[in-house]
């Protein structure tokens, strides 16, 4: 007999579970039977550890930073997305569970909790020792499920098989809240409305049938309600809530992955393109509308969340300096972009900020489209002193009113080195004046026209454009290769670089300099600094790169023995001469 290999190509890993980024939608760490801990980058797989992975996290700003999960609560950080790693034995935090939790503060990302048969925090994401937090009031063994409320950090879930204890103290002390949910089954998941922190959902894997699956919570704990509903026997691996205004449940059951709002009665089976295969963990990507999912023997699959699919996507989002454990530093710019995918047209992009407990009033800042779709934040974020902890979410709103937020970022500003970071250049459009040290940041008005965009170069041909270019030896209009004849008052086209304005040939036009009076523009040219034969960048960035000179000075354009405003104006005066 001749067997055919029917599955060529098709990905077959059995992964246990998954972390994401919610600043790269490319980036996941996944943990999988046997294959080991990987990381998913745009177009590559990182193999990143071998063993039984599990899963692992991701810091919500730096996808570089990662903590990759192997068995019984082990740990593997790195800071370079994978391709470098150092040990962190789970052992040195008490005996975790096979598939032992891991979570980030969703209130400062630089905290991660390990849970294991106690609760330990560390401080800085991996590099500083674990803390002893807490650990179980009623059970013993390791902890087997864990979730952190999305508003209020101090209110934390734990499982262990069915029992199931709160924290209203951050992990300090805990106290049972399973009454009226199931006494006989293991608690498989948790999961926190991110709109309400006292909405919340635990599901169960258990194969009895009991349609005992899917139970729910709105007062924080004290009373559950079954809404296994129209699922009867189906065991439940995991659940998610996103983050839209209809609060949607998402369910990774035994076969595919089901979905209500939070107000339905019943689960609709939401399995586009997908596999009968058993869904091990579900996670939601806040600024791609993304729900990822993690399969028992088909790899990891995504979908667009309910209502969500033609909604503007936020690809990523950065800040100047992505956080650390010594960056961003207080002092410097921190400018925010975003790449966002969209087939039309975006009516608007922005973010809005707070500091500290989140609870301050947040401020808007516009976002601008720089280039292709790439947006960023008109203004950066302001200065603040070291410690201040600061938010910020960005949105991307479609022309139909589809609204796309990502989630909710933040960082810690770090000690500085005592310099106040910006332009020092006085010409300059956002000149600093209480800058000490220039950060290269300087931006000045486009030629011909002020920072405020009025025309400061006149109007010649009176067509109600300003005549942007103006050198030593021509007025040029319009930057459009119209030149006007004086005797005659037409316009006339020469033979003109329209990119940046410069002259290849003499013409009769308007000049501002004609010493022998013939009619043909003088060349003056001190300032073709390179002696390339043009006024052009090229020279304002010589002149530049010894501005402050006061000894032998080679770009000294006056010669009075230094390189000041002077030079720099002379500079800008003949800027897009031809010299002869």
């Amino acid at each position: 007999a001749t067997w055919e290999k029917l599955n060529q190509g098709t990905g077959i890993r059995e992964n246990y579970a998954l972390g994401v980024s919610q600043s790269n939608h490319d980036r996941t760490i996944c943990g999988s039977q046997d294959n080991g801990v990987s990381i998913k980058h745009e177009n590559i797989w990182v193999e990143f550890a071998a063993s039984d992975g599990i899963d692992g996290i991701i810091h919500p700003l730096n996808d570089n930073w990662m903590i990759g999960r192997t068995y019984n609560g082990s740990m593997r950080p790195t800071q370079d997305g994978g391709l470098t790693f150092f040990q962190e034995f789970g052992m040195s935090t008490g005996y975790g569970d096979f598939e032992a939790p891991i979570a980030y503060d969703p209130n400062d990302h630089m905290r991660v909790f390990n849970f294991t048969d106690k609760i330990h925090v560390n401080q800085s994401f991996f590099l500083s020792p674990w803390e002893y937090v807490g650990e179980p009031s009623s059970f013993t063994t390791p902890i087997t499920a864990a979730a952190i409320a999305e508003n209020n950090s101090n209110i934390m879930l734990i499982a262990g098989g069915s029992k199931l204890e709160k924290s209203v103290d951050g992990g300090a002390t805990f106290s049972v809240i399973g009454t009226g949910l199931p006494n006989n089954s293991k608690i498989q998941d948790i999961a926190f409305d991110p709109n309400n922190d006292d909405v919340i959902i635990v599901v169960y894997a258990s194969y009895q049938n009991d349609n005992n699956k899917v139970f729910i919570t709105t007062d924080g704990g004290n009373t559950w309600s079954n809404i296994t509903h129209n699922l009867n026997n189906m065991p439940i691996h995991s659940v998610v809530i996103d983050h839209t205004p209809n609060s949607n449940i998402y369910l990774g059951a035994e076969i595919g992955v089901y979905t209500k709002g939070m107000q339905d009665n019943s689960w609709s089976l939401y399995n586009s393109s997908l596999p009968n295969v058993t869904i091990e963990e579900l996670e939601i990507v806040y600024g791609s509308n993304t729900l990822r999912a993690a399969t028992w023997g088909r790899g990891l699959w995504e979908y667009n969340l309910v209502g969500r699919e033609n909604f503007p996507s936020i690809l990523r989002t950065q800040i100047t300096n992505l956080p650390t454990d010594i960056a961003p530093q207080e002092n410097i710019n921190q400018y925010v972009s975003a790449i966002i995918s969209y087939p039309n047209t975006l009516s608007s992009v922005y973010l809005e900020y707070s500091i500290d407990d989140n609870n301050n009033p947040t401020t808007s800042i516009e976002m601008l489209n720089t280039q292709d779709s790439t947006w960023v934040s008109e203004v950066p974020l302001p200065y603040y002193a070291s410690g201040t902890k600061v938010y910020f979410t960005v949105y991307a709103t479609g022309n139909d009113n589809d609204t796309t937020e990502t989630y909710q970022f933040m960082y810690t500003v770090k000690p500085g080195d005592g310099q106040v970071y910006g332009c020092t250049i006085e010409e300059a459009c956002n000149y600093n004046s209480e800058a000490t040290a220039d950060d290269e940041s300087c931006e000045y008005a486009d030629f011909g026209y002020d920072c405020d965009g009025n025309c400061i170069s006149g109007d010649l041909d009176e067509d109600g454009i300003c005549d942007a270019c103006i050198n030593m030896d021509y007025i040029f209009v319009d930057c459009e290769c119209e030149f006007l004849d004086p005797e005659t008052e037409t316009v006339f086209f020469i033979n003109v670089d329209e990119e940046n304005c410069v002259i290849y040939e003499d013409c009769y036009c308007i000049c501002i300099n004609d010493m022998n009076g013939d009619g043909i523009c003088d060349s003056i040219c001190s300032e073709d600094l390179n002696s390339d034969g043009v006024v052009s960048v090229q020279d304002l960035l010589l002149l530049l790169s010894e501005f402050g000179c006061v000894s032998l000075c080679e770009n000294d354009v006056n010669q009075d023995g230094i390189v000041t405003v002077e030079d720099l104006l002379l500079v800008l005066s003949g800027f897009g001469a031809f010299c002869e």
